[in-house]
């Protein structure tokens, strides 16, 4: 790709603030990292940040000049009722950083929040009012339902709801380009949001990570991966996999997911009650993706039960090992994804259950999704992704 002699001088600012727990890494939290890999020696890219955002960008994204706020009292805590208040902090600390760099940057600068929460987005707004060369691309992930219809934790929901929402708001507002996945988009031209503003991106793969590693040895019939979280659909999947394991005993699941120390005590207890420790195998956080992807590459099915989505990296990891998933259904499938699934009515563990021994127990279908799920695979690699975006980041910065 050839830039143009006056986008050299353009330089790329990243809010990265809405992580709470450092073990608790999403695939939201990885997308922006990733995709600015393939960005390296293109363009200066600083990072305003928090000790975890540090973290996730040292573990998947590239080398970047890197402004991290100073860590206080709260941060010293993952106590999640604390969560508000790190917000609170945060945007003014990063609101602060952001005001005193710019003020010394005088070509084109585009800011870009990797979250819709208020945190990442105050400070991008701040700045996008007060310095005439500065523009703003938001990304926006998966609406996040009113607590009173969101299952979980009432108070973390609400806390989690007005954070989006208050965010979305002035990305509405002030935001020159919002970059929202698949399955979001219709939601956001919902919600009234501008048409000729909106972008759809969807996160990408490491597809040379995924072909050098090598599966484990232990060999399981599912896999699901993600954060423990309610809306992840974590709980309904042991009440899932009960009774798969009811028609299929030997049949074993791993988990590759995160969480606070106290949640995941919990789950690994109720594993245990349930009676399925011989069946599921809990691998918790694994830090580096050729870690997933090696247990990814020794299942036959991944599992999807989310409640809530606009996109899914596991679903599009799977898909590119030629692993089908089995997931509920959300607005992903059918728009993002359009092959290479099956999906089952949300919240119908039975029906669920009963598609997945299906699935397992008819090898001519597994085979025939499996080939379906590659073929959709193809326009998942991050080079891809990463190409298409920087497009428009360049629009922005002209």
């Amino acid at each position: 790709m050839l830039f143009q002699e006056e986008q050299d001088e353009m330089k790329i600012y990243v809010l990265s603030n809405s992580s709470l727990i450092k073990d608790l890494v999403t695939g939201g939290d990885i997308v922006l990292p990733q995709t600015a890999k393939c960005w390296r020696n293109k363009y200066e890219i600083h990072l305003v940040c928090g000790v975890i955002g540090k973290g996730i960008w040292q573990d998947f994204g590239p080398k970047v000049k890197t402004h991290v706020l100073k860590e206080n009292f709260l941060e010293k805590t993952e106590w999640l009722p604390l969560g508000p208040l790190k917000y609170v902090v945060r945007a003014f600390q990063t609101t602060v950083i952001i005001d005193k760099v710019l003020k010394k940057e005088e070509g084109k600068i585009v800011i870009i929040t990797p979250s819709d929460y208020f945190v990442d987005v105050i400070p991008a707004f701040w700045a996008r009012m007060r310095f005439k060369n500065a523009r703003w691309l938001a990304r926006a992930y998966h609406i996040i339902e009113s607590p009173l219809k969101r299952k979980g934790n009432f108070l973390a929901n609400t806390f989690s709801f007005l954070a989006q929402r208050i965010g979305l708001f002035l990305i509405k507002g002030k935001a020159d380009l919002v970059v929202p996945l698949g399955g979001t988009y219709k939601d956001l031209v919902a919600m009234n949001f501008d048409k000729n503003k909106l972008k759809i991106s969807n996160a990408g793969v490491d597809m040379k990570a995924l072909r050098r590693t090598k599966p484990i040895r232990k060999k399981f019939e599912a896999i699901e991966i993600g954060m423990l979280t309610v809306t992840r659909g974590v709980y309904d999947l042991l009440d899932i996999w009960k009774l798969v394991v009811e028609k299929m005993p030997k049949a074993k699941l791993a988990i590759v997911g995160g969480g606070a120390g106290e949640v995941v005590r919990e789950y690994k207890e109720k594993i245990f009650t349930m009676g399925l420790k011989k069946n599921i195998h809990y691998f918790g956080y694994l830090p580096k993706n050729e870690e997933v992807y090696a247990v990814l590459k020794a299942s036959k099915i991944h599992l999807c039960p989310l409640h809530e989505n606009g996109w899914s990296l596991p679903v599009a990891e799977a898909m590119s090992v030629g692993i089908p998933t089995v997931a509920y259904e959300r607005k992903m499938f059918g728009t993002a994804f359009k092959k290479g699934y099956i999906t089952a009515p949300t919240h119908d563990k039975k029906r669920f259950a009963q598609v997945v021994v299906e699935l397992l127990k008819d090898e001519t279908k597994l085979r025939k999704l499996s080939q379906d799920a590659l073929e959709e695979s193809k326009y998942f690699d991050w080079q891809y992704i990463a190409g298409d975006l920087l497009n428009e980041i360049e629009k922005l910065g002209k």
